[in-house]
Parts: structure tokens; sequence; C-alpha cells
């Protein structure tokens, strides 16, 4: 339960920081989409459950937010949550070696999902593959590992901070 209230407040995070690009740099926020990259995280670390869940939200915002056709990007990033998920919890998908291609080859699946929603719901896509997802796909490798590295790094400072307070009652006792 924990898990999925920080997933939803990194969704929000997400969003704010999407909605800012598309307005000050919109090249590149085209190029980014921080939303998978918050569901491709609780993916590669196992949580399908989660990773679905936290999918559907930001997807269903995304939708909303920036006007695509209504549950054509959340069904993109549930599914997209569920293969992430999937083979997070069969693979140990740490460390920025893995975190790279996962990321490169969510963002293609992400797309590719899309596109056969789209053909399902009679809305096709104009390009359905391009160079600019190849872009997409690269960059969102990039910035993700750097996101995914500053979270684990935030994580084991508060852990060795936690562990550290744990510690101190025992010392002071012990003298």
């Amino acid at each position: 339960m924990k898990k999925a209230i920080f997933g939803f407040v990194a969704v929000a995070a997400a969003l704010g920081v999407q909605v800012a690009l598309s307005r000050l740099l919109p090249a590149v926020s085209e190029r980014l989409d921080l939303l998978l990259v918050v569901v491709v995280y609780y993916g590669v670390s196992g949580a399908q459950m989660t990773a679905m869940l936290i999918g559907a939200s930001a997807g269903l915002l995304q939708d909303v937010w920036f006007g695509v056709l209504l549950g054509r990007t959340g069904v993109r990033k549930v599914m997209t949550g569920y293969l992430v998920g999937a083979v997070g919890s069969r693979l140990a998908l740490e460390g920025p070696l893995a975190h790279a291609p996962a990321l490169a080859l969510a963002t293609i699946a992400d797309h590719a999902t899309g596109v056969v929603a789209g053909e399902l719901i009679g809305a096709p896509l104009a390009d359905p593959f391009s160079w600019m997802l190849l872009q997409k796909a690269l960059v969102n490798a990039v910035v993700g590992t750097a996101c995914f590295a500053l979270v684990g790094r935030l994580t084991r400072e508060r852990e060795r901070r936690r562990t550290a307070r744990a510690r101190r009652p025992a010392l002071r006792g012990a003298r």
C-alpha cells in the first residue's frame, strides 16, 4: 500500500514536470515520457500489480491533461506496466545495464500497444513507427536510468540514516 501511495505521488510529480516541459521545451517533451518512466520503475522492481495500477492512473491522467482520446494512453500504460512487471518479477532487472534496455524496450512496447489500441478503436496513428520513436526510446532510457539511480541513491541514504538512528540508543545503553 505504501509503495502505491509513493507511486501516485511520483505520477503527480512526473505529470507536473511533463506539463512544464511541454510548455518550456516542447521538443524535449515530445521525446520524453516521464509517466512511462514511473511505470517502468515499478515494473522493474517486480511489482506487477502496482505497475499496472500506476500505469492506469498515469495513462488516464495523461489522456485527460493532454487531450488524447480518453482511454488510449491508459491502455498503453497498463499493458506496459503488466509486461515490464512480468519480466521484472522473473528477472533481476537491477542496475543501469538492465534499466536502460528495459526503458527503451518499454517505450517501444508502449508505442506498439498504442498503435494496436488505435487500430482496434478506429483511431489509427498517422505514422505508427518513425525515427521519433527511436529518439524517444533513447531519451527515456538515458533520463529514466538517471532517475532510477537518483531514487536508488536517496533510498540507500534514507536506509543508512534509519539504521544509524536504530543503533544509537543501543550504543548509549551499553555504556
